[in-house]
């Protein structure tokens, strides 16, 4: 997929399918940029455990 390989300068707003929360964590450290992240979530531990895992410069989890 070009948009999470490539840089954009628009706004876009991609959905990406992943199978569990391991699968996503791993696709979105799986690329050479990454100066910001967001992570939405119901469960407060699967916040806490996203933006530990989440590898980037700044990391933004809210509920």
């Amino acid at each position: 997929m070009i948009v999470s390989k490539e840089k954009t300068f628009a706004p876009l707003a991609p959905l990406i399918v992943f199978e569990d929360e391991a699968d996503a964590i791993v696709m979105a450290n799986d690329t050479e940029f990454g100066l910001a992240s967001y992570f939405f979530a119901r469960d407060m531990g699967r916040i806490f455990r996203a933006s530990e895992a989440l590898e980037t410069g700044i990391s933004a989890s809210k509920r």
